[in-house]
């Protein structure tokens, strides 16, 4: 079972109704992407599915909570900077210290091979996502040759 990443599944909603339909629709590609190069079993699916889901949750949170917090054209004084850095220094560690947390329950689990490959699946999923995004973008012309993701200081793949 193969999996292409069509402009039609990839393509964001125009309009707010659609908004829920298609994150359900990104989460429904990668779940199965998942399942399929990683190889789970329906048992360890059911063990690893909750506990996916609440680390995403959780990730989610606080890249929302960093991406609002930083504004660049907002900060000019050096205390207001040094703030927000404050901030965005202590979300990485709590995203560092979620990704600890969901393998050490992970490997009580899963054999580490198993998590290996979940992992891998992940970053192939989202790059194969960006590709295709970066596709679209300059398939109509909103950008011409560069992504705005490439060039970036803060880009958040989790």
């Amino acid at each position: 079972m193969g999996y292409t990443f069509s402009q039609e599944n990839t393509r964001p909603p125009q309009n707010n109704e659609n908004k829920k339909q298609y994150h359900y629709r990104l989460v429904a590609m990668k779940m199965a992407f998942i399942v399929e190069k990683s190889g789970l079993s329906s048992e360890e699916e059911a063990v690893f599915w909750p506990i996916y889901k609440t680390y995403q949750d959780t990730i989610n949170s606080l890249i929302v909570t960093m991406r609002r917090s930083y504004n660049p054209q907002r900060y000019v004084q050096a205390d207001e900077a040094a703030l927000v850095l404050q901030q965005l220094m202590y979300n990485e560690r709590k995203i560092f210290e979620e990704r600890q947390r969901v393998y050490r329950q992970l490997i009580n689990q899963l054999s580490p091979q198993k998590i290996i490959h979940i992992i891998n699946a992940e970053k192939m999923f989202d790059k194969q996502m960006i590709k295709k995004y970066r596709e679209n973008n300059r398939n109509r012309g909103s950008r011409g040759n560069k992504s705005n993701y490439k060039y970036r200081f803060f880009h958040y793949r989790y």
